[in-house]
């Protein structure tokens, strides 16, 4: 018997019905797997995944529901690292190259005037890319942040508002163009501008009793 066993042979074929080895007995399998865990085994899987792709879990899966506000502004300040070396990765290797030759045969064709281009090449081509914006977890303290950064000269309104995804020219121009119509329209700039200055800090001590009740 144990000498015919290892003989049989079963071989599977399309639409084949296999017969069982006389003497066995068939039994279903039960499918079962312990629910309780596996929420938590699914999230530790997607965590590590989310290592492997060097981005924050709570970015990954798109879920702000597991950490404070300090917790989720550190993840997403680690996403915002990981997207601007794949930004600088972008314009180096494909946006500036792709401009260069774009540009330098542009010159050719006589469709753009560069004079001294090719003994100024890098002049001509030099380029700063504007992405989409980072975006603000809390408006009002980043908007300070971003008033203090001038202020001390640490940055520039050029940086600031590529950051957020704008040109800094069209910023101004609009803005000249409003206070234009707003003079025009005979509106006191002065008490519009000291009526904005007064809702950051309304807003700020909103948002620390906010923080305090996590």
């Amino acid at each position: 018997m144990i000498r015919q066993r290892a003989e049989y042979i079963i071989k599977m074929k399309a639409g084949a019905v296999i017969p069982l080895f006389p003497g066995d007995k068939f039994a279903s399998h039960a499918p079962s797997r312990p629910n309780q865990a596996f929420g938590p085994f699914v999230d530790n899987v997607l965590k590590h995944i989310a290592v492997g792709f060097d981005l924050p879990y709570e970015m990954l899966m798109k879920d702000f529901t597991k950490g404070s506000y300090s917790a989720i502004r550190a993840a997403f300040m680690s996403m915002w690292k990981t997207a601007a070396t794949a930004r600088y990765w972008l314009q180096t290797q494909f946006l500036d190259v792709v401009y260069d030759l774009w540009l330098e045969e542009a010159v050719a064709l006589g469709d753009v005037v560069a004079p001294g281009f090719y003994e100024r090449r890098r002049a001509w081509t030099r380029a700063k890319w504007i992405f989409d914006g980072k975006g603000w977890l809390d408006p009002v303290r980043e908007a300070q942040a971003s008033q203090l950064r001038l202020a001390t000269g640490l940055s520039t309104y050029e940086d600031e508002a590529a950051e957020q995804g704008r040109d800094w020219e069209e910023i101004f121009e609009q803005r000249a163009a409003e206070q234009a119509y707003m003079r025009e329209l005979g509106l006191d700039l002065n008490a519009m501008i000291q009526t904005v200055a007064i809702a950051p800090q309304m807003q700020e001590e909103k948002s620390a009793e906010d923080e305090s009740g996590e």
